[in-house]
């Protein structure tokens, strides 16, 4: 890490109350990534010897089904942790894929910094005990309300979920595909599209499917 990258990173920490996590010896043996476009940090498999820390932006933790399709797992944003569950359970390599959204600066922690420093850094456990507790909850809240969630609101969520993974607004869509990531048939699906359509929020062709209302699908995805 440089000068400018380190400088750079201690603001983002004093900002967020965590200067006293980090120790400007293990900053300078970290390294900064900067993701100007979306691009995928992780592939699920990949060798991980490292602790990955989000300083601002997003990533998204996704993940393939039975027929091949990309499926989002969960997201998350500055002030997260991934590489934490694989770290610490003594995994080698990576559960899951990694994407970041563009404009992504992430501090990654080599793995060995992490065992012979900040492991015994009592600001660090203490910090680490909290987040981890708090993705246990989130995790566990986020599977309910998946769950609960009436058909509307999981197409909504996934349509919303794929423009932010591409960053485009027309995204291919196979109604056979998408029904069976959702959970719901096919005909109930074209029935939600249908009505999507008729209150001008996206319109659909053949493979496609292109984003008009984004703020109201947002709104639809209780994001």
């Amino acid at each position: 890490m440089n000068n400018q990258e380190l400088k750079h990173t201690q603001q983002l920490l004093n900002d967020m109350n965590l200067s006293d996590i980090y120790t400007n010896e293990v900053l300078t043996r970290s390294i900064y990534l900067h993701f100007t476009n979306k691009l995928q940090v992780i592939h699920s498999s990949d060798p991980l010897d490292a602790l990955f820390f989000i300083l601002i932006g997003k990533v998204f933790v996704t993940s393939y089904s039975s027929n091949g399709d990309k499926v989002i797992i969960d997201n998350m944003k500055s002030g997260e942790f991934f590489g934490d569950i694989e770290l610490y359970s003594g995994k080698v390599s990576s559960l899951h894929n990694i994407v970041s959204t563009p404009n992504t600066i992430i501090l990654k922690i080599p793995a060995k910094i992490v065992r012979k420093q900040l492991n015994y850094h009592i600001p660090y456990l203490n910090f680490m005990c909290v987040k981890l507790t708090e993705k246990l909850t989130n995790t566990s809240s986020n599977y309910s309300k998946t769950l609960l969630l009436p058909a509307k609101n999981k197409l909504a969520r996934y349509i919303t979920e794929q423009f932010e993974l591409t960053q485009h607004d027309d995204i291919p869509f196979s109604v056979k595909r998408v029904s069976e990531i959702l959970g719901i048939s096919d005909r109930h699906l074209r029935r939600l599209i249908q009505e999507l359509e008729k209150n001008e929020l996206i319109s659909k062709t053949r493979s496609h499917l292109k984003i008009i209302d984004l703020k109201t699908l947002y709104s639809l995805a209780n994001l």
